[in-house]
Parts: C-alpha cells; structure tokens; sequence
C-alpha cells in the first residue's frame, strides 16, 4: 500500500475548493446550505488529501438528498486510524457507485504494475477485445470507451493524463487506487473463474484447477511462472467440456521481462476441449502455434483474439473454421507474411468471419502462396466481413483487403504514414457506413476515395496532417452522411464548397484544426443539422452570416476559440436552437455578456445559454 505521507496535503481553503468543484456542478447557491455544512464535515475528515477529496466529491456529484450526504458523512470508513486504510475505504465506496460495465473496465488497469503508462487508445482497445464496453445503438464502442475513460479520469481512478506527439494519450493509475483495483480483481477472480498462477509451489498451481469443473469462462493469467509443460497439462483443460471462453496471459504487459522460455511447450500442453467457442492468448512469446491449433482441433471457434504474440512469424490455418466470427491479431511485430493454409481452401475461407482487426503489425506486408510468390488477387473471400479495423501496417496490406470485402460496414485505418490517397482504394465498397481515418499524415486527398459511398452515414477524420481541405467535387454521393468529425488536422484550411451536398448531416464536430478561418457560406445546405460543435480552432475568426439557414439547428456549442470576433448576425434567426454553449472564448464572452453584449439581442431568444 502507498505511504500517506506520499500524498500531497492541501489547506482547508484548497480542500474545500476543491470538493466544490467535483461535489456542486452548477456552483453553490441557497438550497445548499446544509449540503456545504455537511460537505465542510467531510472534507475535514479528508485530511487535505487530494485524492480521497476528489473520490468523495465525485460520489456526491449527481446526489441532491441531505440523506444521501449524510450516509457518506457517518460512514464507517472514517473511523479507521490508520489514514492509508481510510482513503483506501473513500476509494472503495466510490467504486461502489460505478455502473458494472465501469467496474469491469477499471478493474482490468490492475493487470499492468504500479507506475505504468498506459496508453488511452490501447486500453480502449483491451476494454473492447474483452467485451467491457456496452453496446449503445449506434454508437461507436471506441466513443463510449472514451466516456469510460474521461469518467475514470474525472473521478481519479486514472490520473496524469498526458497527451504526447502523433495524438497519443497517457494516463497512470495513483499506487492507492492500484491497491484498490488489486484488491477488488482479487475477489473477481474468483467470482467470474479467473485463475493466478502463483510464483512458487505453495499457491495458485496449475494442479489446483484439475477436478474444478469449470463452466463458461475461464481466465488464467501468470502463465510465464509455469515451469513445465508437465505442470501446465496438470490443469485438465481438454476435459473440461463445458468451458466457453479460455483466456492465457503469460506477462502483464508487452515489455515485462520472462526467465523461462519453454511457452510453446507450455500452450501445447493448455489444449482445451473440442467445444471451446472463444480464445484468448495474451503475450505467448513462442515461434510457433501449437499443434492444436495448427491442426484445426478447436473446431468450433467462434472469436480469436492474438495479442502481443511478438515472436510468432506464422497463423495458424484459420480460415478453415466455420463458425468464426471475430478475428483480432494485436502487436504481433514479427508477423511478416501469412501463408495460403492461413486462408484454408481459399474458395470458402474465413465463411463465417465478421470482424477483422489488425493492429500493430509492422512487419505485416502481404498474403504468399505456397511458392512464395505474392497472391493479391486471390486474396481472402471475405463474403461476410462487416468490420475490419487495420491499424500500424503496409499500404499493401490495406489493398489486397480491400479487394473483396464487399459487404464491409464499418472500416477503420488508423496510422498508414505512407497512404497519400484513395484511389482505388475502396471502390468495392458500396455497403459502407461508417469510415474512420486516422494519422494518415501523408493523405493529401479525399477527392477520389468518395465517390460511390451513398450508404456512408458516418466519416471521421483525425491526424491527417496533409490534409488542406475537402474536396469540392468528391462529397456529391455522400447523400446517407449524418455524422462528420473532424480532429487535429493541422493543415485543414477549408471545408470547400463541396460541403453543399451533405444535405443529410446532422452531426458536425470540429477540433483542433488550427488553419481553419470560418466555415464556408455553403454551409447554408446542410438544411438537416442539428449539432455544430466547433473546439479548439484557434485561427477561427468568424462564422458566415449563412448560419441562419440551419433551421433544425437546436445546439450550437463553440470552445476554446479565442480569435472568434462575434457570432454573425443570422444567429437571431435560428428559432430552433434551444442551447448555446461558449467556452473560453475571450471576445465571445464580452459580446454575449446578457443586455450588455453587442451580439445579446441575437441570441436573446435561446433558452439555454452557458458561457464559461
């Protein structure tokens, strides 16, 4: 456990601005009077400590009830003498008010050690590869993931959040909060059939599986403290013929060093029963697969996720088995090449496969036949792909998956530096809807990458570096588009006249594009938008006067864009906007100041207006 005497001690002044800030969202005012008297009491018992004031005030945030304070207030958790224990205790009963799937999702952070940097779109990506993330419509599960994260953030479960070059975000967990997290896996493991190997031979054997009959899901973690394929075979994984989901975790994270180095011989021993669904193998650093699946004995494999598999240079035959849905190969750097056995019988392989990720294969360049000689055009028969997420790997790679995926939905590249357009690229197509690009730093062009995509309903731009604007002629078949997202293009300097064909967006967000000046005065078309949300454009300097034809806009929210003069007269003439939101928008803020403001009578008749 942390030492107190770590911990940084605030005044009783700080303290109590502080738990102001997490504990009264829309400030103090006379309906709070013995809410801020029992507050003071708390915050006394915090001891200054940052950390147990920001846990109690985020408890308190959404609660309103003096009774609800109260019982926080004469919890027993203050009547413990040792301070360690008692912020241990605040932590625990903020936990407590977490929804289950945010559980889950904090809870997983304990499987990397005290200090670690976590990067933010990795851990979205684990939460997600773990089925942590609830499903919400039509939202896209990295999104929510991103809620999940800023709300552990907010309430200081992840703290010290960094964003570094190429967008990358870092956090860490405060060594208090890990003590929490480890305590509470703890008792997880052994509720949901989670099994710790132990570092010696009085705890945690493998033997100690052998007779349990285990039924749906079974994790076991710390497989690098197995000394022999004897041992590892003591678990009786073959036998346990109700068993769904297996998932192997040899080290807790991708750079954690090992002193055996016997992992092909100990995952050729974990072979599990023929009825197995779902498979799960987390940082094996063998050369090869085992036998049981090379051999295709798991035939009734349904998801497979490989990941930081780092010495592996080959796959198994996958695209044999017939009920697989969801492929996912993550951090796999020596995977250079996928033979054609990879693909099965080539004419029905993959049958079943719906999704398909492929992250952080560098290595990875192109799909050979038995000759070695490249077959691109033979490629895969993805006849049911839906999703496919590719991530850190070749151009080449990228083409020869587009070829056939011809009933793909959903399709995410993220990180091709050399991907300068897209021609060609997704002519087959036509069935997309959602297409996320991002860092692509050498995309120059969407102009030829568009043109047959009158089912897309959401585009999302993020990191495209070289990207100076949308092209004038290549959105005119974007007819379905409902969500536009536009994020840290550095060179984005116009969002073109082609704008006028997105009559059906409804969604539009833009961020950090510090070269864009205004919006176009086409913007008059998008006749069914709903939500403008423009941040952190700093070289933002007006908006055209054609806003006021955006009838069905009903919220305006404009952050953190500090040379944006004044709002444009037409703004009066949006009726249906109901909220207004301004933040740190210095000249803004004096021309929208109520009854004062030069731009007040414009926006006098919004019902909702916030200017922070």
């Amino acid at each position: 456990m942390a030492h107190v005497h770590d911990l940084m001690c605030l005044s009783d002044d700080d303290s109590w601005s502080l738990f102001k800030q997490r504990a009264f969202e829309m400030g103090m005012d006379e309906g709070n009077v013995n809410l801020e008297k029992i507050g003071r009491q708390i915050v006394q018992r915090c001891g200054g400590v940052p950390l147990a004031i920001k846990a109690t005030g985020s408890i308190l945030h959404f609660k309103s009830q003096e009774s609800e304070w109260l019982r926080v207030k004469e919890s027993e958790i203050w009547d413990l003498k040792d301070e360690g224990r008692r912020i241990l205790g605040v932590l625990r009963l903020s936990y407590k008010h977490l929804p289950p799937y945010m559980r889950q999702c904090f809870l997983f952070c304990s499987i990397f050690p005290k200090d670690y940097v976590m990067e933010k779109d990795k851990l979205i990506g684990l939460w997600m590869a773990n089925g942590f993330i609830p499903s919400r419509g039509h939202m896209d599960l990295h999104d929510t993931g991103c809620e999940i994260f800023s709300e552990l953030t907010w309430k200081s479960f992840l703290q010290d959040v960094k964003e570094h070059v190429h967008g990358i975000v870092t956090c860490k967990m405060h060594d208090l909060v890990h003590d929490l997290a480890t305590s509470m896996m703890d008792k997880c493991y052994r509720k949901l059939n989670k099994f710790v190997v132990g570092k010696d031979n009085d705890s945690g054997g493998m033997d100690e599986l052998k007779e349990l009959d285990i039924e749906g899901e079974l994790n076991i973690t710390g497989l690098g403290n197995v000394k022999s394929a004897t041992e590892a075979k003591t678990s009786n994984l073959i036998n346990k013929q109700n068993l769904i989901s297996l998932s192997l975790f040899w080290r807790r994270d991708s750079n954690e060093t090992f002193q055996h180095g016997n992992d092909e011989e100990i995952l050729n021993a974990l072979q599990p029963h023929s009825s197995l669904k779902k498979l799960y193998i987390y940082g094996y650093q063998g050369v090869r697969f085992p036998y049981w699946m090379m051999d295709m004995l798991l035939p009734n494999l349904v998801q497979i996720l490989l990941e930081y598999c780092n010495r592996c240079n080959q796959l198994p035959p996958l695209g044999k088995l017939c009920f697989l849905k969801v492929l996912t190969i993550f951090g796999m750097g020596d995977l250079k090449y996928i033979e054609s056995s990879f693909n099965g019988d080539m004419e029905s392989s993959f049958p079943s496969l719906e999704v398909l990720k492929i992250l952080w294969a560098p290595c990875l360049e192109e799909w050979t036949a038995e000759n070695g000689c490249p077959m691109l055009v033979k490629l895969l028969m993805l006849q049911s792909l839906k999703e496919l997420d590719i991530r850190g790997s070749s151009v080449t790679l990228l083409k020869s998956l587009m070829m056939n995926a011809t009933v793909l939905i959903s399709l995410h590249i993220w990180e091709f530096y050399e991907l300068r357009d897209l021609s060609d690229l997704l002519d087959n197509l036509l069935a997309l809807e959602h297409l996320n690009l991002k860092s692509c730093s050498q995309l120059e062009s969407l102009h030829a990458g568009l043109q047959n995509f009158s089912s897309l309903e959401t585009l999302e731009l993020s990191h495209c570096n070289s990207l100076v604007s949308l092209p004038v002629n290549g959105l005119q078949e974007l007819s379905s588009l409902s969500t536009l997202r536009i994020e840290k293009c550095k060179k984005l300097a116009s969002m073109s006249k082609g704008v006028r064909y997105l009559t059906s967006l409804q969604n539009l967000h833009i961020r950090k594009c510090p070269e864009l000046t205004s919006l176009p005065e086409c913007i008059q078309h998008l006749s069914s938008l709903r939500f403008l949300n423009i941040k952190e454009c700093k070289g933002l300097v007006s908006l055209p006067n054609e806003i006021q034809h955006l009838t069905l806009l009903s919220r305006l929210e404009i952050l953190n864009c500090p040379n944006l003069m004044s709002l444009p007269q037409g703004v009066r003439n949006l009726l249906a906007l109901k909220t207004l939101w301004i933040e740190e928008c210095s000249h803004l803020e004096r021309q929208c100041q109520e009854e004062r403001g030069e731009d007040w009578p414009n926006i006098a008749h919004i019902p909702n207006i916030y200017i922070k």
